[in-house]
């Protein structure tokens, strides 16, 4: 089985047009530069969290458990003309095992390869974590290298989304963006569950942590 997957016209249009306005309105009274939010403190969570009514089943199925845990609930933005996002696999900060955990990507409007949408590596779901080092991006902590990325040899799969589309991808899932080349943010939802019989590691926690101070020296050179 694929690391990640497509989930076509799965989401109520209405709910979601209309969570993408109330989106908007929280943006505005956000720092411009930030690219995501967690949203679990936010007043708009319970609303949000209502759509999962919508793949839970799926959820459900692709981590073999009736009681998943939603972990987390992000609103990402893709600014207008912005960077790429390097290529990484979330396990590598998130640091769960065992490889029980996944995520729900929901754009709340169209999204493609030139408005940000993800590159998906073909690899299946028991993908190794591979090395990661510090980004020179900001805002994205770690990358798997260019050299190191041509070494693995698989092929791509990037989603098309029209509003009511989702995806899934596990944990272990590599992936990446080219960037938004368009003149308008992207925006998208991300909801983040894992079984309840996965924990962390502490060792790749620690591992990451290190990871994540060198990023942070780079970025502030």
């Amino acid at each position: 089985m694929l690391s990640h997957g497509f989930l076509k016209n799965r989401v109520d249009k209405k709910s979601i047009k209309s969570i993408y306005k109330k989106c908007n309105i929280f943006l505005e009274d956000k720092k411009k530069e930030e690219n995501y939010f967690y949203l679990n403190d936010e007043s708009l969570f319970d609303e949000i969290k209502n759509l999962e009514e919508f793949f839970l089943k799926d959820v459900k199925s692709l981590l073999n458990t009736v009681t998943p845990v939603l972990e987390a609930i992000e609103l990402h933005i893709q600014k207008a003309k912005c960077q790429k996002i390097p290529p990484h696999q979330d396990n590598f900060y998130h640091c769960i095992e065992p490889n029980m955990g996944l995520k729900i990507l929901l754009p709340l409007q169209e999204l493609n390869l030139d408005n940000g949408g993800l590159i998906f590596l073909d690899c299946d779901i028991n993908f190794s974590i591979q090395s990661h080092t510090p980004s020179k991006v900001k805002n994205f902590s770690s990358e798997i290298e260019e050299n190191q990325l041509k070494k693995i040899r698989k092929s791509t799969t990037t989603y098309k989304y029209h509003i009511g589309d989702a995806s899934f991808h596990f944990l272990n899932s590599l992936h990446y963006s080219m960037g938004n080349k368009t003149n308008k943010d992207s925006i998208f939802l991300v909801f983040r569950y894992q079984n309840p019989n996965a924990k962390i590691n502490s060792a790749a926690k620690l591992r990451y942590n290190k990871c994540l101070e060198e990023h942070k020296r780079i970025i502030n050179m």
